[in-house]
Parts: C-alpha cells; structure tokens; sequence
C-alpha cells in the first residue's frame, strides 16, 4: 500500500549513523544513573536528543543482533538454530534498502561477524574493516577505525549517506591501548578490578566516539545528521572473572542495551523515553527518517511517531521477545517486567 510519511522532504536528515559500541551495558553510563561519568559523550547527545530507558536486544550475541538489526525480522521467522553460519541470500537487509533509494552506505567494522565473511557487506559502497580477534589484534585498532572513517567522509563529500559502525572497545577480552591510562581501573589483574577495566574500556569507546563526531564537525557533516548509539547486546561481569560473559542465557544484563537519538531540530533535547521498545525498531525508524518505504516482511514498529509528535500508540502492550546462544533459552519483557 502507498505509504505517508510523518517526516517532510525538506526535514529529512543528510545522513543517518548508527553506532554500535559492542557490549555496552545501560548500567554503566552515567545518563542511567550509573555514579562514574564513563562517557560523558553519550551523556552530551543524550541531552541534546532522546533516550530510551527500556531497550531490549533480541539475543546475548552479536551476529543475531546484527541480523535482527539490519532484516527488520524476528529471526524466528526465517530461520532454524543454525550457530554461526553467514546470513542467507534471500533475505533483504537494510542497507539495500538505502543503497537502491541513491543514498551512499558504508560500513566501519571492528567486529568479525559483521564482515564479508558472514554476508554483511553486499549492499555496502564502502566497508573499512579492523575486525579484532584478540588481545594483539585490539593494540591499534582505534587508529585503524579513525582511517575508515576518514576513508569514507572523504569519498562521500555532501552525497547523502547511511553508516553502520560497530565499535569493539568494551567487548571482552578488554585491552586499553598502551597510550591511555585506564581510568578507572589500577594494576594489570582484571580479575581483582574487571567492573574497573571494563568502565575504563568504556570510557575509551566513548573518546573514539568524540572523535569521529570531531570527523564529522570538521567536514561539515555533523550538522542535519541522525546519529543513533545503542549496542547489540549487553554484559555479565562475574566478580574474579578476566573478561565478561554475554552469551549463553538471556539475562537481563545481556539484552539490555542503550538507545540514544540525537537528531537536532526533529527530536526534543532532554526527551527521556520508557516506553518498552527493540533494536528490531530501528530498521522501520530509519527507512522512515529517509522516506524510504517500508517493507512489507518488517516486524518492528517505527519510532518516527513517538519521537517527533509523542505519539504511542503503535508501542502500546507490547511484548519483547529475547533469546539466548540456544534457541531454547527465552526471556521476555513486558511492562515492568523481565
């Protein structure tokens, strides 16, 4: 059916980022009401855009996430527990989306399941990729992503753009570069301090983050730009543990993920939101912001109307469906429950 869109011609944004920092928990970020100022980045967007208090991902693990992210689907709907096996051909992602709408795309990726290698990268002009495996490989990878960055900006210019990035920096195992001072965390025994090391790798994501919006700042894109941070799941910290856990059962710290919209001009600075919603909306949220139609197989609902005009009527009694590593482990939010 024809579709009308909420957003005007002339409103709509030059370019729509969305940035994933991987494993980033809501509990650690100051914005939550976390006591250590861990990104003070996200904080500054957050006060000029919205957040979501109530944010779930669909699994405790990355390629799923990423999957249910850019198909706009369920995962239950198209296929069997299937471990880590690339995407199939058949199903439409979002970039294709924007890349047949004549909008550039790009892909920044630190994470080595959002990679050719696992069918990602198709509908991408451009992919920079730093995936990291390890605790070698994590030494320079900021400076590596800072040059895909700039690779991209420079080949885009004005052009409109779609962006995914995803950051590794809070992912286990967490390494801090040698050129910066863990700051929250002493010593080299993760074990002794792990939630200290992980809110110092945290606070190094959100640096990276400041300087790609400096990129952004100082090549006039910043400006009419729709920037989304939120994560693909979230993270356990066992106490005497070297590095987190994410995968296995959906616990609540595994799929609880931020959402932060900063779109200046379109959503109200200040706005805090705790309506029940999913990294499944974000597909529909995007098309829309781009007047790009919808397809017809997504099974998120657009925030587009909730942010612009405080309408919520397509979020209301809504139940959130999680997984786990296993198909067989579920959890499910629904009101003020987990």
């Amino acid at each position: 059916e024809p579709q009308s869109f909420l957003i005007a011609p002339e409103k709509t944004p030059s370019r729509i980022i969305l940035y994933v920092i991987d494993a980033l928990r809501p509990d650690h970020l100051a914005l939550y009401g976390y006591d250590r100022d861990t990104a003070p980045t996200i904080s500054a967007l957050a006060r000029e855009g919205a957040v979501f208090t109530r944010c779930f991902s669909k699994t405790t693990w990355t390629l799923f996430s990423v999957e249910n992210m850019f198909s706009g689907m369920h995962g239950s709907a198209y296929l069997d527990e299937r471990g880590a096996r690339p995407v199939e051909d058949h199903v439409e992602m979002l970039p294709e989306f924007f890349q047949t709408s004549d909008w550039r795309t790009g892909l920044v990726t630190e994470n080595t399941f959002v990679t050719v290698r696992y069918n990602f990268t198709p509908n991408f002009d451009f992919v920079g990729n730093s995936s990291i495996s390890g605790f070698k490989d994590k030494d320079n990878w900021s400076a590596e992503t800072h040059l895909n960055f700039e690779t991209f900006l420079d080949q885009v210019k004005k052009a409109p753009f779609f962006l995914y990035v995803h950051t590794m920096e809070a992912h286990s195992p967490i390494v801090i570069p040698e050129t910066i001072s863990p700051k929250f965390a002493k010593g080299t025994a993760l074990k002794d301090n792990l939630v200290g090391w992980y809110d110092s790798a945290v606070h190094v994501a959100d640096q990276n983050l400041a300087n790609f919006i400096e990129l952004l700042k100082e090549r006039d894109l910043y400006d009419n730009t729709l920037l989304i941070i939120t994560a693909d799941h979230g993270e356990s910290l066992p106490p005497g543990r070297s590095q987190g856990v994410h995968t296995g059962p959906p616990l609540l710290e595994r799929v609880h993920v931020p959402l932060i919209i900063h779109w200046p001009g379109m959503v109200p600075a200040g706005t805090e939101f705790d309506d029940l919603v999913q990294l499944l909306d974000l597909a529909p949220t995007l098309l829309e912001a781009a007047r790009i139609p919808r397809p017809s197989q997504f099974q998120g609902e657009s925030l587009i109307a909730l942010l612009t005009q405080g309408n919520r009527d397509s979020l209301q009694n809504r139940t959130m469906f999680t997984i786990g590593e296993s198909l067989d482990d579920k959890g499910a939010a629904e009101g003020n429950r987990y």
